[in-house]
Formats: structure tokens, sequence, C-alpha cells
């Protein structure tokens, strides 16, 4: 099981079945030569209740300390509206992909800030923050993790992704 604040370790931890996640979690960094990616695979749903963060500060003079987590699930991702903070990639398979969810009254819901990827054969962000601070209902915000640091599976993908470049007319 998943622990509340721990280090990855380079490994691939798979569940079989739904995983829900009800304890916030914040993936530390690796210590000497200690990996801090990993990649979680779900053959089912994936529910997060709870805030997922990486630990603040430098990694030192190793870039595989550096904390960076995929999610690789087969279901579906459904991310509780009490959540404001996510870190990671998200990649679903499933036929609603991920969804952000809504309270239901929603001058209610809270701002949702991601820190990585939500790759999905669908996306519905369903959230509706109202606040005086301008603060976007759900920002997104690639950190280039899965770049300099992929966790296992996702090297490859890296390459997948499209080339910015600047041209000067």
């Amino acid at each position: 099981t998943l622990g509340t604040s721990l280090v990855l370790g380079g490994k691939i931890y798979h569940y079989t079945g739904n995983l829900t996640i009800d304890s916030a979690i914040t993936f530390n960094k690796g210590a000497a030569s200690q990996k801090g990616s990993g990649t979680i695979i779900v053959d089912g749903n994936l529910l997060v209740n709870v805030n997922i963060d990486y630990e603040a500060g430098a990694v030192g003079s190793r870039i595989d300390n550096l904390p960076s987590v995929a999610y690789l699930v087969k279901g579906n991702v459904a991310i509780d509206p009490a959540v404001t903070s996510l870190s990671g990639v998200f990649f679903s398979e499933g036929a609603l992909g991920i969804t952000t969810g809504t309270t239901g009254a929603r001058e209610t819901d809270a701002a949702l800030t991601v820190k990585g990827m939500l790759i999905g054969k669908k996306i519905t962000l369903q959230r509706l923050y109202v606040g005086a601070d301008n603060t976007p209902s759900e920002q997104i915000t690639f950190d280039g993790r899965a770049v300099v640091n992929p966790p296992p599976g996702l090297t490859d993908v890296v390459k997948g992704l499209p080339a910015l470049r600047e041209v000067i007319p």
C-alpha cells in the first residue's frame, strides 16, 4: 500500500482492481543512489480523495533523486472536488477518462492545481471556482519532471512530445 510520505525508488507498483487514495501523499526525494521516480499501475479505476504532492527543495547533484510519479490506469481517474493539489502524470484508458469532480453546488468548488500531465481519451474539467483572487478553477502546469527524471516505462513517451521551436520571421 502507499504510505503518506515515501520515496518511490525507481520501482513499478501494481494494483489489481480499483485504487482509492484516502491519505494525503508526499513523494520524497531519493537520497544518495536512491531514485525518486516510480510508476503506479492500476488495473481498475483510480479515485483520488486527497492531495498528492512532491517534497520541496533541491535534490543535490543527482537528477534521478528528483521525485517523479506516473499513474497508468486501465480504467477511469476520478478526482474528488475537495482535492486542491495533484502532482504527477495521470494516464487513463477508461471511457470516461479523467474527471475533476463537482460538488453540485458549484460556487463551493475548490480550485485545483495539477503539476504534471493529464492524459486520457477524455478529460472533463468540472469545477467552477468562485473567488476574488482570479485563481483559475483548474490549472494544469507541465513541470518537466516526466522529461528530466521519467518514471519507469515513460522514457520513450518523452520522444512523442512536440518540440517547441521559435521561428524568427
